[in-house]
């Protein structure tokens, strides 16, 4: 037997989101958050590994805690709207405290720990990530511009060729630059208006991306993924 592999394409949910007035409507309570507040979402892909790292060129815990003292102590604390930083959701370590328990931040930053990503997203206006795993195809919804803090040397990605697209596909922020910081207060202090018309300016690019590297061909694919498993086995079936 011949070993293939089909692309199905993500799952339904992740492309779609249901009862969207619903879950923004808890998000807003959960967090306090006024009527017409601009919201940045920072979604953290990078991880404490411990002795269990999530890939093998993922960041050290002395890189990982010096980034996030920068975006909590230099850059979210100097932009002109509320920021919801969602942590990445692991603990490999016995004594693993949040940035938050350690320093006091700006009242404008709100740190989230174990709240489900899937079902806070929908209050956002903004989002920010450095996550090139499958915590990104999440962050793709209609009307957010994302922000991505790409790295050379910590979970770069694959190609030259993938760089490129998403240099032309979403907001990029190189982390590796010496004044990326400054960059990324500069883009996020911009009107949202202002960063949206950047962030559509993209869309043809972006839709290209979203379908050969993130969520594959448009459609169900639990229901391609069972069409083709019926094939398969008809198939196999005709050659007995």
């Amino acid at each position: 037997m011949n070993n293939r592999v089909a692309v199905m394409g993500e799952a339904d949910q992740k492309k779609n989101i249901y009862f969207s007035t619903i879950q923004k409507y808890f998000s807003k309570k959960r967090f306090n958050l006024s009527n017409g507040e601009n919201i940045v979402m920072h979604v953290s892909g990078l991880s404490y590994g411990g002795n269990n790292p999530n890939a093998i060129d993922g960041p050290s815990e002395a890189y990982l805690f010096g980034k996030e003292k920068i975006l909590l102590e230099k850059v979210y604390n100097n932009i002109n709207k509320k920021v919801i930083y969602k942590e990445y959701p692991s603990q490999r370590m016995l004594y693993q405290p949040s940035y938050s328990d350690l320093k006091k931040l700006s009242s404008n930053i709100i740190m989230v720990g174990n709240e489900d990503f899937r079902y806070i997203r929908t209050r956002t206006d903004i989002i920010v990530t450095d996550s090139s795993y499958s915590n990104l195809s999440w962050c793709l919804m209609d009307n957010v511009s994302i922000v991505f803090l790409k790295s050379r040397f910590c979970s770069r990605l694959i190609s030259k060729k993938v760089e490129e697209y998403f240099n032309e596909s979403f907001l990029v922020i190189d982390s590796d630059e010496l004044n990326w910081e400054s960059k990324l207060i500069n883009l996020l202090n911009l009107p949202k208006t202002s960063l949206y018309s950047l962030w559509d300016a993209k869309k043809d690019k972006r839709n290209l991306l979203v379908e050969k590297y993130l969520c594959g061909p448009a459609g169900n694919s639990g229901l391609r993924a069972a069409n083709f498993i019926d094939k398969y086995i008809r198939n196999s079936n005709d050659k007995i």
